[in-house]
């Protein structure tokens, strides 16, 4: 996650976004390495629908990119591909999800220790960020972790580019922005993706 701060530092959020997106795409492709989950056909169709879906939604802007951009998309690509690799482990290890997002979270929060400026860090700052600690962090990789072990990765890989559409709905809904036809477009693509993975994992 710090490596995708870095990389909204150095170049646009789209540049940023779209690479960090890739999360699923490692996860995909490295779980038959490691877990030897063989690839199912229908399952490959609705990562490339979902996949797609998620080229239009970000709709990046024509790439012109300097020293900063290229570095800033490095960063991102670097974090998802780091990202994945800890999916990977909260699978492949035999302890609970619980358990796992201790050590993670304590591990991370030793390493982030020497960036916390508290001086200037505000009571309603504090708030703030603890409400993002327990709810949108903890609370939510705990959700993603457990699911990791209950099912296959390339299901779940799928449903994570929900996680855009996700905020596509959310930015519309509480900050007026406005959905664009290939906002539409794409989520409609990563619904389908979404909905050929629950179906076919039910069966």
């Amino acid at each position: 996650m710090r490596l995708f701060f870095y990389a909204l530092q150095l170049t646009t959020v789209s540049n940023a976004v779209f690479p960090y997106y890739m999360q699923p795409v490692f996860l995909t492709l490295l779980a038959p390495l490691f877990l030897k989950e063989r690839l199912e056909p229908r399952s490959l169709l609705a990562f490339a629908l979902a996949f797609s879906g998620l080229i239009l939604l970000l709709h990046p802007s024509r790439l012109d990119l300097s020293h900063g951009d290229v570095l800033g998309i490095g960063l991102a690509l670097a974090g998802a591909l780091f990202l994945s690799i800890i999916a990977l482990l909260a699978r492949i290890l035999e302890m609970p999800a619980a358990t796992f997002l201790l050590y993670e979270m304590f591990i991370s929060a030793i390493c982030l220790l020497p960036f916390v400026r508290l001086s200037s860090l505000s009571l309603a700052s504090a708030g703030i960020a603890a409400a993002i600690g327990v709810f949108h962090t903890a609370l939510a990789y705990l959700l993603y972790y457990d699911g990791l072990k209950r099912a296959k990765i390339q299901y779940a890989a799928t449903l994570t580019f929900l996680s855009p559409l996700v905020a596509a709905g959310t930015g519309c809904l509480l900050f007026q922005e406005p959905l664009t036809p290939y906002s539409l477009g794409g989520g409609a693509l990563i619904i389908a993706g979404g909905l050929i993975t629950v179906l076919h994992s039910r069966r």
